[in-house]
């Protein structure tokens, strides 16, 4: 089947007039003209024979070249197209392969065993409400320890003992407040200083001001 939809005009070459096609990007309306052979060659109809070639050439040249014009595109929107269509391509490829299990199994609940060793570990850890768990002790600690579930140590202490706060964090907190109260103390007794400061020097340059007019009487 011949192409067409080219529009067929005249170039000069070598101060020569060449029978010429010319293509239009139906896109972005970018324009390319090439020579068009208007040889007679053997075989099937000599314009259909010449349209062929001529869409061979613009191809060449890296047009996509359709059989009507607004569906022509240049290089580089054909560039384009060619670029979404295999970011397409790998997004709908990583769909197909992503595995949906269809009898996933629902998380273990633990068993009455399993409840009673993790309360009795955390009743030998856990001092009190106030101060969470002994020294360094917390929920993964618990958790790796006895080899169980995370979630089953927190569900456990929360319902029963109370925060994930333990000595360390505790006493971590306590020590960073009582910084910070002393940083505080300190600021303030500063800020005293320098009013204090700002007034003497306020009252010395009015004496100065006294002495210098007492002078000059």
């Amino acid at each position: 089947m011949p192409y067409s939809a080219f529009e067929m005009c005249t170039i000069e070459v070598d101060h020569k007039h060449k029978r010429a096609a010319r293509i239009k990007c139906g896109h972005c309306s970018e324009e390319e003209t090439v020579a068009v052979n208007t040889m007679q060659r053997s075989g099937g109809d000599d314009e259909e024979v010449i349209e062929r070639m001529v869409g061979q050439k613009f191809e060449k040249h890296g047009w996509k070249v359709a059989k009507v014009a607004v569906q022509h595109r240049c290089p580089r929107c054909f560039t384009a197209i060619k670029a979404t269509n295999a970011r397409k391509h790998k997004e709908d490829h990583k769909m197909d392969n992503k595995v949906v299990p269809i009898n996933a199994e629902a998380p273990r609940t633990m068993t009455r065993d399993e409840r009673r060793i993790i309360f009795e570990k955390l009743n030998d850890v856990y001092v009190s409400e106030k101060v969470g768990y002994m020294e360094d002790w917390n929920d993964e600690k618990v958790a790796k320890d006895l080899g169980v579930a995370r979630a089953w140590v927190s569900g456990l202490r929360e319902e029963m003992f109370g925060p994930d706060i333990n000595e360390q964090s505790t006493r971590v907190i306590a020590e960073a407040r009582e910084v910070m109260g002393e940083i505080k103390a300190v600021a303030d007794k500063t800020v005293s200083v320098v009013q204090s400061l700002q007034l003497l020097v306020a009252k010395a340059s009015q004496i100065e001001q006294n002495l210098k007019k007492m002078i000059g009487n």
